[in-house]
């Protein structure tokens, strides 16, 4: 069984759509895991409203713990052999787990691909890395995330569920940028084959506005993640530093 993890936060305008777009799934093989993580809109009495009429749809409530925490609540919830995770306002394509599930055996981790589209959805573009379709190992995946060669959000992605160590999802206090990557990194050193494919399985809400933040803020972001992998050598030979040193130039030159 795929156990799908839905974090939810005031998100009461487009959770009624995810959650739709999860039931409608042409693979029945799954259960549906909705964290509501403390929402002050009406985001939890539209979780239950699903939950009351589909025996596959399970809602937990907690306070205010951020996203990490509420994909760990999720991991630790659920039943199946797999987990996928959907973020609150974006959608699964209808053959969304037919396709992730058609490629999973032998494999611990199936990646694919997503369209980019406007806050309504429309509109969907191909998005800007470009997945192969391959197969590779984790460590393979981890450099090609760290090099920006492969989408590396945690959506449109297929986890056997025995990657999810302990420390997955310890994360440092007071990061809030990076986490989706710091834990995807985890994941995928965990992995031993990936299946990389091209299918777009996954509709991806672009922000209408984006956040912010300083020169500071974003150093020290940066410094969280490296933080997380540095204890790992071959990830830092495999090019974490030259990531940094981009992505340093970048905030430091505004580009």
């Amino acid at each position: 069984m795929i156990s799908i993890v839905v974090p939810v936060y005031n998100a009461q305008k487009t959770i009624a759509q995810t959650i739709e777009s999860v039931l409608h799934q042409s693979y029945h093989g799954f259960e549906l895991i909705l964290i509501d993580d403390g929402s002050q809109d009406a985001s939890l009495d539209i979780c239950k409203s699903f939950a009351e009429k589909d025996s596959r749809v399970h809602v937990f409530h907690y306070s205010n713990g951020g996203v990490t925490a509420a994909r760990k609540l999720g991991v630790e919830h659920s039943r199946g052999d797999w987990i996928t995770f959907v973020d609150a306002d974006d959608l699964l394509t209808e053959d969304s787990l037919a396709r992730l599930a058609a490629c999973r055996e032998n494999c611990d981790i199936v990646s694919a691909s997503a369209f980019f589209c406007d806050e309504n959805c429309e509109n969907p573009k191909e998005p800007p890395i470009a997945c192969d379709d391959k197969i590779i190992d984790g460590t393979c995946l981890a450099k090609e995330m760290i090099m920006e060669k492969v989408l590396w959000m945690p959506w449109g992605k297929l986890f056997r569920k025995d990657l999810f160590s302990s420390d997955i999802f310890n994360l440092p206090a007071g990061i809030r940028d990076g986490e989706d990557l710091i834990m995807n990194l985890r994941l995928a050193m965990n992995a031993n084959a990936v299946r990389c494919i091209l299918d777009k399985v996954y509709l991806y809400r672009l922000p209408s506005v984006s956040h912010s933040m300083n020169m500071k803020a974003k150093l020290k972001q940066l410094y969280y993640i490296c933080s997380s992998v540095k204890t790992n050598k071959m990830l830092c030979i495999l090019g974490v530093y030259k990531w940094l040193y981009r992505n340093i130039r970048k905030v430091i030159l505004n580009k």
